[in-house]
């Protein structure tokens, strides 16, 4: 295939004495070279669990080494392609490619470097990507996992007019996954089958975009793990609304059970859709975790979701502008700043165990509105709430407050159970009351 891409790193042939070993020689060599550090091979048997892909980095020395090692399929089996290496050549992962004929699933990774990677410029990134995913066609059948990992986002979406129509019959784990967000178009997909997959991790456009395809989505996996992951354009106006993340959810609905993570997605702050009677109801999530997220997001999910299976949500790093109804039995709570925040997250909540780290949020204020019950107005929050447990990093409440809170909801909605960690000093009263009320308590102070 001619691309700027395939002719970036041209294979040579080589005259050096070790290119001229035995094949047989050059083998032990490459499989020596790539065994996993400071562990040693018994036997050949081992090979398959104990030999890592690192003989790839040798392909492009020449293209007797490139020969040679295609003929083992220890190192092609799991196809590491680094789009930024320097050495990066379409040919070498052709040549690669044609050699999985006799295997009956095959991996495929396309990623950085490293994380924090930015060498190649958009448009280079993306001619490099989408030589790559052109090559895929004919192995959709094999493909047991393809994990895409770009810095920009127009390489993705790019590359996606390879896959529109793709039937991969055994996939079961999927990433089309960006760093930065350049571009806020569509997927050129219109369908897409993965009636097996089990893991999808996307960035939340792109899954979006893909519930608008028509898409064969698993029905036979007990748990489907999906990962919305960043998105945020430069120009806030070009966010997505919360109720297009919403609405893209409900397609999960065929799907047994879902185990929903969303980091780092930027929702249009004027959307001002609040009609949450009007959003549908997602019913099939077993965790959820979310992390990063701002404006509408929170609450507009959080008044959305109605799933009975719910077990723990996670939430780390968020705001939340209005009433924020979560679910669950355990809501583990990291990194939120704001008291206000929290309330709105927890004052309608059903569960029974609150954890709680790192957020100072966590204040006297808040705890006084725990302990406020008004049976004309709303109610006491979080009623059910017997558990808390505080993992450190909350600093700005008191232990008087603390214990104010759990006398007044004593008879009412009664904590049972207090395991506090990085805790203010607590007096010998105090301690006593805690001790004679509660079923279980821990208190440890922090050190000073």
């Amino acid at each position: 295939m001619a691309t700027p891409a395939a002719s970036e790193f041209p294979l040579h042939h080589s005259s050096s004495p070790i290119t001229q070993l035995p094949t047989e020689t050059l083998l032990d060599i490459f499989f020596w070279a790539s065994r996993i550090r400071d562990h040693v091979v018994a036997s050949v048997e081992e090979e398959n669990k104990f030999t890592a892909p690192i003989a790839q980095s040798l392909a492009p020395v020449c293209r007797r080494w490139l020969e040679v090692l295609a003929m083992n399929p220890l190192y092609w089996k799991n196809f590491k392609i680094i789009i930024d290496s320097p050495t990066f050549s379409i040919d070498i992962i052709a040549t690669f490619l044609s050699m999985v004929a006799s295997l009956d699933k095959i991996e495929i990774v396309v990623a950085l470097s490293s994380a924090n990677s930015r060498t190649p410029v958009a448009s280079q990134e993306g001619e490099r990507l989408s030589a790559v995913v052109q090559l895929l066609p004919p192995y959709f059948g094999r493909l047991l996992s393809l994990s895409i990992n770009s810095v920009f986002r127009s390489s993705v979406v790019h590359a996606s007019r390879f896959l529109n129509g793709a039937v991969l019959p055994k996939l079961v784990y999927l990433a089309l996954v960006s760093q930065e967000t350049d571009d806020t178009s569509s997927l050129e997909m219109s369908s897409f089958e993965c009636p097996s997959i089990s893991v999808l991790a996307i960035d939340a456009k792109s899954f979006v975009d893909l519930s608008h395809c028509v898409i064969s989505w698993p029905t036979v996996p007990d748990r489907f793990d999906l990962r919305i992951t960043k998105y945020r354009p430069d120009t806030p106006f070009l966010a997505l609304g919360a109720r297009n993340v919403v609405n893209a959810l409900k397609v999960l609905d065929d799907v047994n059970l879902v185990d929903l993570d969303i980091d780092n997605v930027e929702v249009d702050t004027d959307d001002g859709d609040d009609d949450y009677q009007t959003y549908p109801r997602i019913e099939q999530l077993m965790w959820l975790g979310l992390n990063a997220l701002r404006g509408s997001l929170v609450s507009s999910l959080c008044n959305a979701i109605r799933s009975p299976h719910l077990g723990t949500v996670d939430v780390e790093g968020c705001e939340s502008s209005s009433r924020s109804p979560m679910s669950g039995q355990e809501l583990r709570l990291t990194g939120i700043r704001s008291s206000c925040t929290i309330l709105r997250m927890i004052q309608d909540w059903e569960g029974c165990a609150l954890i709680v780290k790192d957020c100072p949020g966590f204040d006297d204020w808040l705890l006084g509105a725990l302990a406020y019950c008004n049976k004309d107005e709303d109610g006491l929050a979080c009623p059910y709430m017997s558990r808390i447990e505080i993992l450190g990093g909350c600093t700005a409440f008191s232990a008087s407050a603390f214990q104010r809170m759990c006398e007044m909801r004593h008879d009412v909605a009664r904590i049972e159970d207090i395991d506090i960690k990085d805790a203010p000093v607590l007096d010998g009263g105090l301690r006593m009351w805690f001790e004679e009320h509660m079923d279980s308590f821990f208190w440890v102070e922090r050190a000073t």
